[in-house]
């Protein structure tokens, strides 16, 4: 599966119309219109390309920025694991890991 990541902080698979990604003034996306403005600056085959951090959140707190195999290591019980990406309002969570070990998006 395809996706997209747009310059609002948003994820979102990827449609193709006619062979192509529509790049102009909206984008469609599964039958919706992408609000006016809402630009395309990235495009991926796993949502985890498109995240900017992983925020774990353990038994004893959020850990952001350490790798799976630091929480290993300290021994630190993993509850949740969230991809998140930084935008002009500070760190969205976009994305939540599922029982089957895959990221799947929020919305």
């Amino acid at each position: 599966m395809k996706y997209i990541r747009t310059k609002e902080g948003n994820i979102y698979e990827r449609l193709f119309i006619d062979g192509c990604l529509n790049r102009g003034i909206s984008v469609i996306i599964d039958g919706i219109i992408l609000p006016f403005g809402e630009e395309v600056i990235d495009e991926s085959d796993s949502i985890e390309e498109l995240c900017d951090e992983f925020v774990i959140k353990g038994t004893r707190g959020l850990y952001l920025g350490i790798p799976l195999q630091e929480c290993e290591l300290r021994n630190i019980p993993i509850t949740q694991i969230y991809g998140a990406i930084w935008t002009d309002k500070g760190l969205i969570y976009v994305a939540k890991m599922n029982e089957k070990g895959e990221l799947e998006l929020l919305w």
